[in-house]
């Protein structure tokens, strides 16, 4: 890719879908190509245009999806039993990459909130840290009142499983999320954690509270 730059390749070109090179390195989860397109490179022309040419991290599909919105898009996927694309949405950040969430939006299931639930339910930190610094809203309930909090609670009994949603937990406090709180169904986070085996980690919870 830098290569390619250097050579003087039009890093903002489209294809037939609207989608520029750094969307497809998102969608396909290459990290080397997202960071070559977004350190860029010194062209290669003699002088003739001096300067660095790198990508822009903004530069979205024909609907609005940006590329920190795509990486989004892959949170609790076919993937989510780890941070797919959690280096590619850090590198965007570091970029002042937008989320583009009004354009998440229009896609089933895909919201800010509902992704960062996603997140929380599967335990997958780096992701919730970079949907959290993106806006996302750690304390956001679905309609039948499921909040981050209680889907990560609600999730996951292994003692690998336990340790994951500790620090998913810890993660969420520390975002400004609220410990209490109960579903639609009535089920609050201490019922939750008696039902997956997560006394302690409700424990820890309180203790964080109090401090």
């Amino acid at each position: 890719v830098s290569m390619l730059i250097r050579a003087g390749a039009d890093t903002e070109q489209r294809d037939v879908k609207g989608w520029s090179a750094m969307m497809h390195a998102v969608e396909a989860g290459s990290f080397e190509c997202v960071k070559s397109l977004l350190d860029g490179a010194e062209l290669d022309n003699g002088g003739d245009v001096p300067g660095k040419v790198n990508a822009d991290p903004n530069n979205g599909d024909v609907d609005g999806v940006t590329p920190l919105g795509r990486a989004f898009l892959k949170v609790g996927g076919k993937t989510c039993a780890a941070d797919a694309r959690a280096e590619i949405m850090t590198a965007l950040l570091a970029k002042d990459a937008a989320a583009g969430w009004d354009a998440l939006e229009n896609i089933p299931g895909c919201s800010g909130p509902e992704l960062v639930r996603r997140a929380a339910e599967y335990f997958l930190t780096d992701s919730l840290s970079a949907l959290i610094k993106a806006g996302g809203d750690a304390s956001g309930a679905d309609e039948d009142g499921w909040t981050p909090m209680l889907k990560c609670m609600g999730s996951g009994q292994t003692e690998t499983a336990l340790q994951k949603k500790l620090d998913t937990l810890i993660l969420l406090k520390q975002s400004g999320a609220e410990i209490e709180g109960q579903t639609a169904a009535g089920q609050s986070m201490e019922d939750l954690a008696k039902m997956t085996g997560a006394e302690d980690a409700y424990a820890y919870l309180l203790k964080m509270k109090t401090k």
